[in-house]
């Protein structure tokens, strides 16, 4: 097969190359016809050119010797010189250019042979009269047309010729095209059947390699028959289990080896129905070489000839002696089961009773499967009312509850589903877990109320802790803002007052006095320490910019003595709008900054610090950013300096944010929402 489709092969490439070879001939014939043919067509045309132009030059010649006079004068006789010198020339050029075509090389020498008689005519026009000279120049006109139009005409038998040739090119061109498509589909077709037959013996090969390796390598029984029911196949399978083997039972019939507990019509029956429908299975009892019962589990399929006829059986047999074994010991275990449930089910029943978290259970259609005592307790109603009991009907409003569309949820999700709800039939609060399976829900419900009442009382006290913090925190900066003004207006005019007083004293001392002298001046230097360290203190109790000018004005202010005072760098960037908020948010974000970077001075051992106050929409958001040491939030996040920024953002109700870890700095971020501006 593979030395056919080879030949087939090699036949349909040489046959292809030969078709190929023969195109390019053609092509490259027809290619030198066209190249003859457009050098022709040029020739043609310039010899008639050529032609014209020498029935042009002759007309001027003979125009010059009807003029010349007796005695002619010398331009004159240049003149018809040049021209008869301009005839050659032409002459010249023209055999040049057809040297190779005999046919226009005959056309040319009529030519000549014409205007040589005519030049004869016009050196002896003497002897003729002018009528007679001008017939003869109209017939010298004639037959020069006669020659141009026999070129026109070799032009045109060349330009049919060539078109014949080439429309029988062409047509030999396509009928070798539909030749060679033709041979290259055959070499397709060849190739493809070929391939096919290959992959296909290939396949089948494979298959029965497969198929004989599989039924050596499975553990089950595998034995195969002709429709006589004599043996044909036996695997190892077959071996282990009856204990002969494959050449102890090839060619016998199988109920000769396998010695079943069926009778003949029973296995006539299942031969029927297995040429009828193609298979059957069941169970069967037969014996081993050893005489020992086996249980089988046995598949029988029908083996075809190509007509449709039955050709054999092929089964496969399970050993299924233990699994009949441990089926009658399961059944005496699922006895047994039985009684367990039933006790353990009692003592299931008892724990729940005993159980102070009220428990019920509903099927798939939300009717009571089981409630405990808790639960008749709250519901008032005797254990036999509950059970039967639609979910729906349990209490009014119920429908209205979250709690209801909870177990709604959790048995169409099937997830575990927890709440907390306050129920007003009961007056209680309620921790609910509820259970869903397959067959219904479980739920278990807590009361919760004396918890819920310690919750709120916590958080009430939380808010009362907070106003009052608050409220200090308010009372502080007041204090400050007093102190800080009197500082201002009182101390530090005094100050003022007396730095005048002492150097209107040394003004009026005497220079020569230079033990004075020196004391006043020591004292005016004392009062200026004194005068700074007001305006210091004052300034740290509360920055006259954040009331006269506002919060931006204030934290640029205190980055720049920061920076000055630490020698850390520190940068200020803000895109409030102009519009200022209100001071109590200002003072708050003011102090949550100033505390901010007093931690970053005193402990971070940072050389840069970014403050960033922004604002988008009604989101304003402080920013401090430290390249510092960092620390641990579960450690030092508990510290005065942190509760009392903690606390601060809250009075405002700010989120605060804490980013750090040691080694990479310290992020301080509080964010909240504006709504009263100022």
């Amino acid at each position: 097969m593979q030395s056919s489709a080879t030949k087939i092969f090699v036949l349909s490439i040489l046959l292809v190359i030969v078709l190929l070879i023969r195109i390019t001939f053609f092509s490259y014939n027809q290619y030198s016809n066209v190249q003859d043919t457009i050098r022709f067509i040029q020739q043609s045309h310039d010899v008639r050119y050529q032609t014209q132009k020498l029935v042009s030059l002759m007309l001027d010649y003979e125009r010059c010797k009807n003029t010349v006079p007796p005695v002619a004068d010398s331009a004159t006789q240049q003149r018809t010189n040049k021209i008869k010198l301009q005839i050659q020339q032409v002459f010249g050029q023209l055999y040049n250019g057809v040297k190779d075509d005999s046919i226009q090389l005959v056309n040319l020498n009529n030519l000549e042979n014409l205007i040589q008689q005519r030049l004869s005519i016009i050196y002896n026009k003497e002897n003729d009269n002018d009528r007679t000279l001008q017939f003869a120049s109209n017939d010298f006109i004639d037959q020069l047309n006669a020659v141009s139009t026999q070129i026109a005409q070799e032009e045109s038998i060349r330009i049919k010729q060539f078109q014949r040739n080439n429309d029988k090119t062409i047509i030999t061109v396509n009928v070798i095209f539909f030749a060679l498509g033709g041979c290259v589909l055959f070499l397709i077709v060849a190739i493809v059947i070929t391939i096919e037959k290959n992959v296909f013996e290939r396949k089948s090969n494979m298959l029965l390699y497969e198929y004989a390796t599989l039924i050596d390598l499975s553990h089950d029984a595998i034995v195969t028959t002709n429709a006589n029911l004599q043996i044909l196949q036996w695997s190892k399978g077959a071996e282990t289990l009856y204990g002969f083997t494959k050449e102890d039972v090839i060619g016998k019939k199988i109920s000769s080896i396998t010695n079943p507990e069926i009778s003949e019509a029973s296995m006539a029956d299942i031969l029927k129905k297995i040429e009828e429908t193609g298979s059957w299975r069941g169970e069967m009892v037969q014996y081993n070489k050893a005489g020992e019962k086996l249980y089988l589990d046995v598949s029988y399929s029908r083996i075809l000839n190509k007509d449709g006829s039955v050709k054999g059986f092929s089964s496969i047999r399970s050993d299924i002696t233990e699994l009949k074994t441990s089926k009658k010991t399961l059944q005496q275990l699922n006895t047994d089961l039985e009684v367990e449930i039933v006790k353990k089910t009692r003592e299931i029943k008892e724990v729940f009773e005993r159980m102070q978290k009220a428990f019920l259970a509903f099927d798939i259609n939300w009717v009571c499967t089981y409630a405990n005592h808790p639960i008749a307790t709250y519901l008032n109603l005797p254990h036999e009312a509950i059970i039967g009991r639609k979910f729906q009907d349990f209490f009014d409003g119920i429908t209205d509850t979250i709690f209801y569309h909870t177990c709604l949820k959790a048995l169409e999700t099937q997830e575990m589903q927890e709440l907390k709800e306050y129920v007003p039939y009961f007056d209680c609060w309620f921790e609910t877990s509820i259970y869903p399976s397959s067959n219904g829900v479980s739920i278990y419900l807590s009361d919760i109320t004396d918890q819920k009442k310690i919750e709120q009382e916590i958080i009430n006290q939380k808010r009362q802790l907070r106003n009052l913090s608050n409220h200090i925190q308010n009372l502080r900066e007041e204090e400050r803002k007093i102190i800080a003004r009197e500082l201002h207006d009182d101390l530090g005019q005094t100050a003022t007052v007396l730095k005048i007083d002492i150097k209107s004293i040394k003004n009026s001392l005497s220079p020569d006095n230079t033990v004075i002298m020196s004391k006043v001046n020591a004292t005016l230097e004392t009062v200026d320490d004194l005068i700074s360290k007001i305006r210091k203190i004052s300034h740290q109790l509360r920055p006259p910019l954040l009331d006269n000018v506002g919060l931006q004005a204030a934290l640029k202010s205190f980055c720049q003595d920061y920076e000055r005072k630490t020698s850390i760098t520190c940068t200020f960037t803000q895109n409030l709008p102009e519009k200022r908020l209100h001071q109590d948010i200002e003072i708050a974000i003011f102090r949550i900054c100033q505390e901010a970077l007093t931690n970053v001075a005193r402990h971070a051992n940072a050389s840069l610090v970014n403050v960033s106050l922004t604002q988008l929409e009604d989101v304003i958001t402080l920013k401090v950013k430290d390249n510092g040491n960092g620390f641990d939030v579960n450690t030092l996040g508990n510290t005065l300096g942190i509760i009392g920024i903690k606390e601060r953002a809250a009075n405002i109700n700010f989120n605060l944010e804490i980013e750090t870890a040691k080694g990479i700095g310290t992020t301080i971020i509080a964010s909240g929402t504006i709504k009263d501006l100022a």
